[in-house]
């Protein structure tokens, strides 16, 4: 996998348990990364347009590699327990894990570069399926961030040989392990895509950048041109109408009300008039 994402042009490694002896042997440039800040370190020394770029670094980079991702999610994981004094994971962790994981990659979607992700792969519970070895839910957002996803995979080839005699036994035939690319979903790989639709269902090793390469400048010189249009909608403006106050009443002077059952004021004043007498 790793030689395969080293035929892309100038390539950077973000190396989370990468292929060393792969790496030197290239002679490839990578970057340790142990820790979420080492990564968003090497994202904004990635930032701009290819010149302000390679200023800044001092050589050009047009793809990036991450290698890898299972190993780079479990690093995350493992410093976010340590910092909270903790060893188990606990089912927020890992919702915790898959909302990092899909912020650090929504910036690094930013980048103005090819991104290739390299992925170990696990086994579907106890099924002959296979998923990239990510730890919690993100073993299938990761989608959402690529283009293509492939699974690289081995056919023996065997080549027929003269019939030798070694050590008393009759050796007549070689087999060799060829590897290529899978690009197209299975029954146990379902998760294989390649969103523009152009690719071969197999890609030898050897022709891999060649191939997307080719396939996708074909396939972006076929598209129609995009446009934006900016539609201005705003608010129309609510206009409040305050209610007119109500005119004050004019305070009425109280009335002498005859309640029935009590006397009026006249037989009141006869009454105590006569007491008085009395």
């Amino acid at each position: 996998m790793t030689s395969a994402a080293l035929q892309a042009p100038h390539v950077l490694v973000a190396s989370s348990g990468a292929t060393q002896s792969v790496l030197a042997a290239s002679g490839a440039s990578f970057v340790e990364i142990e820790s979420e800040d080492d990564l968003y370190a090497l994202k904004l020394a990635l930032e701009g347009n290819d010149e302000e770029r390679n200023d800044r670094l001092g050589f050009e980079v047009d793809t990036l590699v991450i290698e890898s991702i299972d190993e780079f999610s479990r690093i995350l994981l493992s410093n976010y327990l340590e910092k909270n004094n903790r060893f188990i994971p606990s089912s927020d962790d890992w919702q915790w894990l898959s909302a990092r994981l899909n912020a650090i990659f929504r910036g690094l979607s930013e980048l103005e570069l090819d991104i290739i992700i390299i992925s170990h792969l696990s086994q579907v519970h106890e099924s002959t399926a296979v998923k990239p070895n990510i730890q919690g839910a993100f073993a299938n957002q990761i989608h959402n961030y690529v283009d293509y996803a492939f699974l690289l995979v081995s056919q023996d080839k065997t080549e027929i040989s003269d019939p030798e005699i070694k050590d008393g036994k009759v050796s007549y035939a070689e087999t060799d392990a060829s590897f290529k690319f899978l690009t197209q979903p299975t029954d146990v790989a379902n998760w294989l895509h390649d969103d523009t639709g152009t690719l071969p269902r197999y890609i030898e090793l050897d022709a891999f950048w060649d191939t997307i390469w080719r396939q996708r400048a074909a396939w972006r010189a076929e598209l129609p041109e995009s446009s934006v249009t900016i539609v201005e909608d705003p608010a129309p403006e609510v206009q409040v109408t305050e209610p007119e106050p109500a005119p004050e009443k004019e305070a009425e002077t109280p009335k002498d009300v005859e309640v029935p059952g009590m006397s009026s004021n006249d037989q009141i004043k006869a009454l105590l008039k006569k007491n008085k007498k009395s």
